[in-house]
């Protein structure tokens, strides 16, 4: 299977200071391209669940982009990420959910995703702010953050991939998180602007509504002595970050970075040497589609990855019942169906969960 660095998936400073793991390969996610996205639905066979608007893709996302971050961007001399500094730029001037902690997502956009049932990737009104409609791609890749960098559509090694990518994006926001709050110490805020205290959601204010910047008195209250040099102070949190070194992000990640890293260590092994559960049984939620001919669709792990197999193989996955051992399965199925299943085939049904481990209750 293609495979690279777990580094490669990030911007080039982190080199500098993550943990030597990301040194390691990951498998490459070959069914997820931005550049050939696979979750245009054209064949009518398939459940509408799994499509998305051409013109839009995955990009119904508005991603909160960390201090230095944006820092990074607007010190790169990448012609190709002229656009992406246009665009940043014209955030900053317009104020709207422009902080000390970096570009977020605005209140009203966040309301609008919680209201939401079916809206990603579909709906044209919240699409990103730093997506290149026409070219079909994102201005700011690398730079576009935790959440981002770490999204498929699809995974290689099935629900086992979703999961190792979630833990890295779990363990990569606690970076951001930490190195946020790192820099606006370094800059000379105080602890109350600093801590920002978790909100549900709430009644937005005319501003948000409109999408226009707070008053001003508002305004320098968050920003203070770096109101109206924010571009300037976005490039100091950069600079702090650069200068660090692997020793002092550990310390700066404590604990939390630890029991996160160790958690994405052993996700990685479930991908790189996967293991079959000794029992299986067809997973009970599994969803399924007869098609035309002897062809089944179904959908395990996730809605955006379904499966297409012939009715040879979904014949045999009610033969796994939870009780018998996966080689009594396979004997039992080459005494009926005169072919034995492979390891191999029976892995896959594993991964993408259309079989599950009998796990005791």
């Amino acid at each position: 299977m293609p495979s690279q660095k777990i580094i490669d998936w990030l911007p080039d400073f982190y080199k500098r200071f993550l943990p030597r793991f990301f040194e390691n390969e990951s498998p490459e996610e070959t069914a997820s391209s931005c550049s050939d996205c696979s979750m245009m639905n054209s064949d009518p066979s398939m459940p509408e669940i799994v499509s998305f608007s051409p013109s839009i893709k995955c990009c119904t996302h508005y991603p909160n982009l960390p201090n230095y971050m944006v820092g990074a961007l607007l010190s790169d001399r990448n012609p190709a990420l002229n656009e992406g500094r246009l665009r940043i730029r014209g955030l900053i001037n317009k104020g709207v959910a422009v902080m000390p902690h970096g570009i977020m997502m605005p209140e009203k956009y966040q309301l609008l995703l919680k209201s939401s049932t079916d809206s990603f990737g579909r709906a044209s009104s919240i699409i990103c702010p730093y997506f290149d409609s026409e070219r079909g791609t994102c201005t700011l890749w690398p730079f576009h953050g935790a959440v981002c960098n770490t999204w498929f559509c699809k995974y290689s090694s099935g629900e086992d991939g979703r999961l190792f990518w979630i833990s890295l994006r779990n363990y990569l926001l606690h970076v951001e998180k930490v190195l946020e709050l790192y820099t606006l110490q370094k800059t000379g805020f105080d602890a109350s602007q600093i801590i920002i205290q978790q909100k549900g959601v709430r009644p937005l204010s005319a501003f948000e509504i409109d999408g226009k910047k707070p008053d001003q008195k508002t305004y320098e209250r968050i920003w203070g002595k770096w109101a109206g040099r924010e571009e300037e102070f976005y490039k100091e949190t950069y600079s702090i970050v650069k200068g660090l070194n692997r020793r002092q992000v550990k310390n700066l990640s404590g604990i939390i970075g630890e029991v996160l890293l160790q958690d994405v260590m052993k996700k990685r092994q479930k991908i790189v040497k996967p293991k079959l559960p000794a029992v299986l049984k067809r997973n009970p939620r599994l969803v399924v589609e007869k098609t035309t001919g002897d062809e089944y669709i179904l959908i395990s792990y996730s809605e955006f990855d379904p499966i297409g197999i012939s009715g040879r193989i979904y014949k045999i996955i009610d033969f796994f019942d939870g009780k018998k051992t996966n080689k009594e399965v396979c004997r039992e199925i080459l005494k009926i169906t005169k072919a034995e299943p492979s390891y191999e085939l029976i892995l896959s049904l594993y991964q993408i969960r259309v079989l599950i481990e009998n796990s005791p209750v």
